[in-house]
């Protein structure tokens, strides 16, 4: 009887810790990503053999210089409309004016930022019994666009918007919140094609990246009008008279003009929009396969024009690649560094 005992005890042993494995095994199945980045976050060397991972923002103007004690790119000048805030703590958003109050002395559900003297909202609107019960039921009210007095500029609502540019628009309908149309600055509906399942937002020169597949995938350029000027082609943005293009091939990027003519060569790893002449691209790649998982920049960017030059930065104390590159903004741009 004691042997049968010992049996049984010794079964359940085993069981337990058969029980154990497979659920040890289940949390490394489910988790095991996360695990790993958990471990490379503190245990990755930097793969540019960089002394310290850390890394500082700085400001440089478009010659390269760095801007030292420069307060960083001006986020708003006022030019389009009040400046578009939201509300830490409550969710909401508001628009202020150059003194810093409540422009319109009320607040939004959802908001966009002035472009051109319009901006899309959403109002907040209350679920409850009566207002004293009721609480915030913030994306549930649909768009509209407001003016810089804060009045709806036209009557018309919608499921989603995009900001003005070239007296363009990209919406969609409440009856058809999932097909793309393109608005003016009047309301009117300028066309909508069926063959386009996304339109993204226009440039400031009139041209928008097309979608005409499922998934929805980058592939083409229409005008104002909503006329193919480029087609079939990965178009990731367009602006200034130029958009960056994936190569099928190769994997890099390039960039071409409205008709879709190659002016600069597929070479760069990733390609942003130019902005005031400039470009940021990633020219460089830092880091091995190993780590794909990095929590530190994998290229090294820079500036190029629109003949591909690349721009030399003359930075304070430092020599090391960049880690990121953003967009020039009245004649500035924020850079990161090592």
């Amino acid at each position: 009887m004691d042997k049968i005992n010992n049996n049984y005890k010794n079964n359940r042993i085993t069981f337990k810790k058969i029980l154990l494995c497979l659920f040890c095994l289940a949390i490394a199945l489910f988790y095991g990503d996360a695990i790993r980045r958990t471990i490379i976050f503190f245990l990755e060397p930097n793969p540019n053999d960089i002394n310290e991972i850390s890394w500082d923002k700085r400001t440089i103007d478009r010659s390269g210089n760095e801007i030292v004690g420069a307060p960083g790119v001006p986020e708003h000048d006022f030019a389009n409309g009040p400046r578009l805030e939201r509300r830490h703590g409550v969710g909401s958003y508001i628009f202020v004016d150059r003194n810093g109050n409540n422009a319109f002395a009320r607040e939004y559900a959802r908001a966009r930022p002035f472009s051109e003297g319009l901006a899309a909202v959403s109002d907040i609107s209350y679920v409850g019994q009566n207002e004293d019960e009721a609480h915030l039921s913030f994306g549930s009210s649909p768009w509209h666009y407001i003016d810089t007095t804060g009045k709806q500029a036209f009557p018309m609502e919608l499921a989603r918007v995009s900001e003005f540019h070239c007296q363009r628009a990209v919406a969609t309908t409440l009856d058809n919140p999932w097909k793309p149309i393109c608005i003016d600055n009047k309301g009117q509906i300028v066309f909508s094609n069926p063959q386009i399942t996304e339109i993204y937002p226009y440039s400031k020169d009139g041209y928008a990246v097309v979608s005409t597949q499922f998934p929805k995938v980058p592939n083409g350029l229409i005008d104002k009008n909503g006329k193919f000027t480029i087609n079939n082609l990965r178009i990731i943005n367009f602006a200034e008279g130029l958009g960056a293009f994936r190569d099928r091939a190769t994997g890099r990027f390039g960039y071409v003009n409205s008709s879709g003519e190659i002016l600069l060569k597929p070479k760069y790893y990733e390609a942003g929009p130019f902005s005031e002449g400039l470009a940021a691209v990633a020219i460089r790649d830092l880091a091995p396969t190993k780590y794909e998982y990095s929590t530190c920049a994998k290229y090294a960017w820079g500036y190029i024009d629109k003949s591909g030059n690349l721009l030399s930065i003359k930075l304070v104390g430092k020599t090391s690649p960049l880690r990121g590159a953003e967009s020039f903004h009245n004649g500035r741009a924020t850079i990161t560094v090592w």
